[in-house]
């Protein structure tokens, strides 16, 4: 109830997430919505009595480690608060599926837009947003990822809003742990607590639900960094696939290339990444237009301006599933290096076992190199560049 901020509700799963990739499209057939939280069960029993009992509270703070399912709670909770557990109509179901592909217009996902956490201004779009009425439900939802990135500054703008928001105002926020986000923040938001869910029981609830082998499940965690929402859609997408294949492939050229096909190798690496781009690009185009007679003119704005900040984000996991992919073959050049048989990248394990050699110090200086590569990229250093410099001290590192 409002006022509960204070509580904590620890809930627990053992299951993997199954719910629905944004970058899919693809809907299951409505039924109760929370059904979709079959790896936190208790979360999603919990959530279904607050909405049929009406105990709600105006924010929420997720909190549990990448892959717990925290995503597709929130989207459950989002499509029962605006169009209830189960929509009946054809057009209440239309406009929940909208919710899943992060299309509706009062259903507003954030993440950081800044290299080091939110900008103010991110947060006082959401604060003059609020005089605006909902454009096609009866509320708004704001969903914000990542909030243990919320400054001081942010955190400041923000409060006002946590504390006196409009009634039709329901905020949602996702973080890794309660205690990673600010005090002031988490002190007027119900918490509620998400399971670690083992990497395996992940692998085998998600090559199930998808119908791969385990074996492709786990390459799939492994190279999206533990997110299932990612790795749901890096399983749907072969040119997702062929990002991980060129990484791969890179990887074992490395040891021989000279300078100048160094630069061809990270040049190639790039390109692999504009056929998802691209498709990313013209599903949000289709999606918009598939929508667009259900919106008003102003609302169709509203969502052309995030798909393009949509498409600023996919950019980001796609270079991100390239590093990945990197980081993961050297995670399995370290445990060969100590002995290790398990390998993620069993296709590749000859260079792999190649690789090993370097020893698990060269090694551990190489996965530092690639994290810096991540930095750079998010601070917007151009990632072509970011792939170049990645290569090449991997290669110095490795095998001077």
């Amino acid at each position: 109830t409002s006022g509960a901020s204070s509580m904590n509700v620890s809930l627990t799963g053992a299951a993997a997430l199954t719910g629905i990739e944004i970058l899919t499209g693809v809907m299951r057939p409505m039924a109760d919505v929370f059904d979709a939280l079959v790896s936190q069960p208790q979360v999603g029993s919990y959530l279904r009595s607050c909405v049929t009992t009406q105990r709600l509270t105006h924010a929420y703070l997720f909190s549990g480690p990448a892959g717990c399912g925290k995503q597709q709670a929130a989207c459950s909770l989002a499509q029962a608060l605006l169009y209830g557990l189960a929509p009946e109509t054809e057009s209440a179901r239309a406009q929940s599926e909208m919710i899943v592909r992060k299309s509706h217009p009062d259903v507003h996902w954030l993440t950081p837009e800044g290299a080091a956490g939110y900008v103010v201004d991110q947060v006082r779009q959401i604060i003059a947003d609020f005089s605006v009425a909902p454009f096609s439900a009866p509320r708004k939802v704001y969903v914000i990822s990542q909030a243990d990135k919320l400054g001081a500054s942010c955190a400041n703008a923000l409060l006002k809003a946590l504390e006196e928001p409009p009634a039709t105002v329901t905020f949602i926020l996702l973080a890794k742990s309660a205690e990673s986000v600010l005090t002031t923040i988490r002190s007027r938001c119900q918490v509620v607590e998400f399971a670690r869910v083992p990497e395996d029981v992940q692998a085998r609830m998600l090559a199930a639900d998808l119908d791969v082998s385990p074996e492709k499940a786990r390459v799939a965690l492994d190279v999206c960094n533990g997110s299932v929402e990612r790795a749901r859609a890096y399983l749907d997408s072969s040119e997702m696939g062929q990002i991980r294949q060129c990484a791969v492939s890179v990887m074992g050229k490395l040891v021989a290339s000279d300078d100048l096909a160094c630069l061809e190798l990270a040049k190639e690496l790039f390109e692999s990444t504009k056929g998802p781009i691209q498709a990313i690009e013209k599903q949000l185009e289709e999606e918009l237009a598939q929508d667009a007679e259900f919106l008003q003119k102003s609302a169709v704005k509203t969502i052309e301006t995030r798909n393009k900040r949509s498409v600023g984000q996919a950019k980001l996991m796609l270079f991100g599933i390239a590093t990945g992919a990197i980081r993961s073959w050297l995670h399995d050049a370290m445990l060969v290096s100590v002995g290790e048989n398990t390998l993620v990248n069993e296709d590749v394990a000859r260079d792999v076992v190649a690789a090993s050699g370097a020893g698990v110090s060269r090694i551990c200086r190489a996965l530092e190199r690639v994290d810096a590569a991540d930095q750079a990229i998010s601070y917007n250093v151009s990632p072509q560049l970011c792939f170049e410099a990645l290569l090449f001290e991997i290669r110095e590192v490795l095998y001077a």
